[in-house]
């Protein structure tokens, strides 16, 4: 296996996360709460994985999640931008989802009913 592309090595992505969090306005209407906590939640463990990177891949080697050599994935992991800020992720989701819409992926239909 070879890597093709890396989100965290190429310079084409380094403007993009690698993921974010996304719900729909149904969830949030219906539990405003846990939308609120979850979003808390996810946020607290990025600092933490940023902050405490070494017990963070501690605990991913000791529930199986990470393999292989320990310096080589806490380097990997200490390149990751964990927590970044929310202005970021809402730019980064606003330009997937006019891609999506340029691409036909989704319909704009919906977006009028919404």
């Amino acid at each position: 296996m070879r890597m093709l592309a890396s989100i965290t090595y190429n310079e084409d992505f380094q403007d993009e996360p690698c993921c974010v969090t996304a719900m729909n306005n149904d969830f949030i209407k219906n539990n405003p709460v846990h939308a609120k906590y979850v979003v808390m939640a996810i946020k607290r463990a990025g600092q933490y994985n940023r902050l405490h990177s070494e017990e963070a891949v501690q605990k991913m080697f000791d529930n199986d999640k990470l393999t292989g050599d320990k310096t080589n994935q806490l380097a990997f992991w200490d390149s990751l931008h964990f927590g970044l800020s929310d202005a970021f992720t809402e730019r980064a989701l606003r330009e997937v989802a006019d891609d999506y819409l340029r691409l036909g992926l989704i319909d704009k239909k919906l977006l009028l009913m919404s």
